[in-house]
């Protein structure tokens, strides 16, 4: 359990700080959308691109490893959905939001410097594998799933249609 600790505690340390000094006053909230847009448009899409030109694909696609993480992935969306609809007595679309929710995980900025941390650089391939399929796959579950919440009576073949529009 130590180890585990010791293991993600820089990462929540760096999150901490940052909220720490801007709750403090110390550093305004243009910094940090400014570091938000610096990552999400530049640092991210350069490592993501660094690590798919070098990876392994035998390693990065290991079927073991991708049933986990998208059946784990799967459940949390389910879950969500089921959770908003009976205790929460959403409506069908907003629980399908709810589900999105669930289902995305911050695999990137978080998932990344853990693993990396926990297993060392040669661990990250599967980690990569996983990015490098989440956002097609699961927008595309998150997105049948929306428009078979609101079809509103039209039959399954044309509300699948839609979907894939």
């Amino acid at each position: 359990m130590l180890s585990t600790f010791i293991t993600i505690l820089p990462v929540f340390l760096v999150i901490g700080t940052g909220y720490a000094l801007t709750r403090a006053g110390y550093l305004g909230y243009s910094i940090g959308e400014a570091l938000n847009q610096f990552t999400i448009r530049l640092a991210v899409p350069a490592v993501l691109f660094n690590a798919m030109v070098a990876i392994d694909f035998g390693h990065a696609y290991q079927a073991k490893v991708l049933a986990g993480f998208y059946s784990g992935a799967v459940a949390s969306f389910l879950a969500g959905i089921f959770l908003a609809r009976v205790v929460f007595k959403r409506r069908p679309g907003e629980a399908v939001a709810f589900g999105f929710c669930a289902l995305f995980s911050n695999t990137v900025l978080l998932g990344l410097p853990i693993q990396e941390r926990a297993y060392g650089p040669d661990a990250l391939a599967p980690v990569f594998g996983i990015i490098s399929l989440h956002a097609p796959l699961l927008a595309l579950l998150g997105v049948t799933a929306m428009e078979l919440a609101r079809a509103e009576g039209r039959p399954l073949g044309e509300t699948l249609v839609a979907a894939i529009k």
